[in-house]
């Protein structure tokens, strides 16, 4: 099994246990590939994209001013943190410690479902924090080109017996 094959493996069982996994860090560049990544990821699961330069305040929630101002009265605005929603973090080597430690204590405290963190960094010291990695099941590197018919339908009925196999094999 090339490293193609199992970034699909590691996909299909985090999609089918997001809550129970925390989530992967995926060191990939941007392209096709990761637009398909992305793609397939929401059509399986409900996201939203974040970039490092999110505020706490778009994390968790807080007073939203020009609602408050127009209505005479205070208004608070919902975060995007949802117990329902995977968080696609993009540029994730560029994640400070602070915004890893909120997402790993989101995964926590399950304020948010899973979270995918897409890492383009290219040299050994440009990486997703360890403190949002450690809480993610799957590193997931492929290397090389990628097939064709990577996270199309034809792999979708391909993988469906490997992943049973694999999840029933879970103790």
């Amino acid at each position: 099994m090339d490293g193609w094959e199992r970034a699909v493996l590691a996909l299909r069982l985090l999609v089918s246990h997001p809550c129970s996994l925390g989530g992967a860090v995926i060191r990939m560049r941007a392209g096709p590939a990761r637009d398909r990544l992305r793609n397939w990821l929401q059509t399986h699961l409900k996201t939203r994209a974040i970039a490092p330069s999110v505020t706490d305040e778009q994390l968790f929630g807080g007073l939203d001013l020009g609602v408050a101002l127009s209505q005479g009265r205070v208004v608070h605005a919902a975060g995007i943190l949802q117990p329902d929603t995977t968080m696609i973090l993009t540029m994730a080597e560029r994640c400070d410690e602070a915004l890893a430690a909120k997402l790993a204590q989101a995964l926590d405290q399950k304020a948010c479902q899973t979270v995918v963190a897409l890492d383009e960094g290219v040299e050994p010291d440009e990486a997703c924090p360890l403190a949002l990695a450690e809480r993610c099941a799957f590193h997931i590197c492929p290397e090389g080109r990628m097939p064709d018919d990577w996270l199309d339908d034809t792999t979708e009925a391909r993988y469906s017996n490997i992943i049973s196999n694999e999840i029933n094999a879970i103790p």
